[in-house]
C-alpha cells in the first residue's frame, strides 16, 4: 500500500476508534449509545461496532505505538 495512502487509513481508524468510544460510552454528551444506535447511524452492523470498540480498547490497554516509541 502506498505511504500517504496507509496514513490515510490509519487515520480513518483512529477517528472510527474514536466515535465509537465517545458514542458508546458517552464521552462528551454524557448519552451511552448501544452497538445498534451507532451501527444504525454509520450504517454498519452491531458486530462492526463491537469489533471497532474492542480494537479501541485494546489499543488503550497495551498502548500505542508511534514511530517506534511505545505510549502506555
Amino acid at each position: 500500500m502506498h505511504v500517504p495512502q496507509r496514513a490515510r487509513v490509519e487515520a480513518v481508524k483512529r477517528r472510527a476508534h474514536d466515535v465509537v468510544l465517545r458514542q458508546r460510552f458517552g464521552l462528551g454528551d454524557d448519552e451511552e449509545r448501544t452497538f445498534r444506535e451507532i451501527g444504525d447511524r454509520y450504517r454498519l452492523s452491531r458486530e462492526r461496532i463491537r469489533q471497532i470498540q474492542n480494537s479501541a480498547l485494546d489499543k488503550l490497554k497495551n498502548g500505542i505505538t508511534i514511530d517506534g516509541v511505545r505510549y502506555g
